[in-house]
């Protein structure tokens, strides 16, 4: 297999070049996000151009940005069974509800023991999964953040012979 590099795209000078956020995913519909770790903001990209932002700080990327207290966000998930995004950044996961463009804490990290998480997703029934970087742990919570279950047992090597 061959392959040919199309192009090199240079994000010195802004987090979005030529529609392409540096550093983004996108959700099951093809719908795409810019995630700015360093900068603590999130945005929405549509037509190759950044609709709405979201963050502790306004990169002025977008005509429409919504203060919010987010800290290093890492990942977006899209929720299935409602109109939602869950955020994962830090210190806890937000749910945002992107009808009413309304964000709210969902999951307070520290506080069901997680140190170091990971990115937290969603599965086909809206459960949320973390995961516990430093404490070799998954967390499992349903779409409320209710603590369902833990794997792992807090030991490096991760449930080694299982």
């Amino acid at each position: 297999m061959k392959l040919n590099l199309e192009k090199i795209i240079s994000y010195e000078e802004s987090d979005i070049k030529d529609g392409q956020p540096w550093y983004g995913f996108h959700d099951r519909e093809g719908n795409r996000f810019i995630c700015s770790y360093y900068r603590d903001y999130i945005g929405y990209v549509e037509n190759e151009k950044v609709v709405w932002t979201m963050g502790r700080i306004n990169p002025e990327l977008a005509p429409k940005h919504y203060d919010i207290e987010i800290y290093t966000p890492k990942y977006i998930s899209r929720m299935y069974h409602e109109e939602a995004y869950l955020i994962s950044e830090s210190k806890y996961a937000y749910k945002l509800d992107i009808k009413n463009m309304k964000i709210s804490k969902l999951i307070d990290y520290q506080g069901n023991g997680i140190q170091d998480a990971g990115c937290a997703v969603c599965d086909l029934e809206d459960h949320i999964w973390v995961n516990n970087v430093r404490g070799s742990k998954i967390f499992h919570f349903d779409s409320q953040g209710k603590l369902i279950e833990t794997i792992g047992k807090n030991e490096v090597g991760f449930n080694k012979g299982q």
